[in-house]
């Protein structure tokens, strides 16, 4: 065998300059890698403390809006104001008002309440009579309707 055969046959090694590319090669690749996870990491980390800022002042506010809220005194004004409204209205109803809610709630008999008149009960009689008479007279007509058909 020739010398130059021998040496074709043999696998070359990378020469020095060869060898320092690649690792110089490979070391940039790893430099730009770490960039941008870092750049990545970073844009993860900056979102979070965004939302988490963002809730932080929605927080903010709605203590805020909660605070702002009627004090005890415009509270009690309030209930006041009403009060008054209600004892000015109760005092502008009729006698006979008065009446039809005590009938209503079955609080008091109808003749037996003090702000009845005469009027009214003679009124509420006459109803009663005509609300009876038209309850018969329904009745009836029912029952011809059933025995024509």
């Amino acid at each position: 065998m020739d010398e130059s055969s021998s040496v074709e046959g043999r696998i070359k090694s990378p020469t020095l300059s060869q060898s320092s590319k690649r690792t110089q090669t490979s070391a940039e690749l790893k430099a730009s890698m770490r960039s941008k996870l870092r750049k990545q990491a970073e844009q993860t980390v900056e979102r979070k403390r965004g939302s988490v800022h963002l809730a932080k002042r929605l927080q903010r506010r709605l203590t805020i809006h909660q605070e702002e809220g009627p004090t005890e005194g415009e509270l009690q004004s309030v209930d006041e104001q009403i009060e008054k409204s209600l004892k000015t209205f109760v005092d502008e109803i009729r006698g006979s008002d008065y009446v039809q809610l005590d009938i209503f709630l079955g609080t008091v008999s109808f003749e037996q309440h003090p702000l009845c008149g005469e009027e009214d009960k003679i009124a509420v009689r006459l109803s009663a009579l005509y609300d009876e008479q038209l309850k018969r007279m329904n009745e009836m007509t029912d029952t011809l309707v059933n025995i024509e058909n």
